[in-house]
């Protein structure tokens, strides 16, 4: 037994991606990839290759920004605060990478997803990519542009 439904029955979901993706804009990319990336910060990064930082506590969690602008100053002034609630802090330095999370052919596929699973992402974004080179993804979307015109 089969799990794939009959040509028939996706068709109208089919038709109406091709509509999405015939409508968009392409952000002058050639055979676009939609992809739902989120950030991911690496801490501990030499701070000769990173002049980013943040101040972490005991249990992995960054300071606000009132706090983050208090431990600084007392970190410039080089304040000796070893008893002090300073020990429970540490400057880490980081750099982000971006994961891609879901590829899309549409952008509005891709921001639907965004809405619905922001909660589940650090720092959601859209990044466009291109799909040079891949034989695979272009024959799909060639299919669904020809399914659009088609529709006309």
């Amino acid at each position: 037994m089969s799990d794939f439904r009959p040509l028939a029955a996706l068709l109208p979901r089919l038709k109406e991606l091709a509509a999405q993706m015939k409508g968009q804009d392409n952000a002058a990319t050639a055979h676009p990839i939609f992809v739902v990336q989120q950030r991911h910060r690496i801490h501990g990064i030499d701070p000769n290759y990173s002049d980013l930082f943040e101040w972490i506590d005991v249990e992995g969690r960054a300071a606000d920004a009132e706090e983050h602008e208090r431990l600084e100053a007392a970190f410039q002034q080089d304040e000796d605060d070893d008893e002090g609630e300073r020990q429970f802090w540490t400057r880490a330095h980081y750099v982000d990478s971006w994961e891609n999370v879901q590829p899309f052919f549409s952008r509005s596929g891709a921001e639907g997803y965004m809405a619905r699973n922001r909660h589940n992402l650090t720092d959601p974004r859209i990044y466009v990519d291109s799909a040079h080179r891949n034989a695979e993804w272009q024959l799909v979307r060639e299919l669904l542009v020809e399914l659009a015109k088609a529709e006309q």
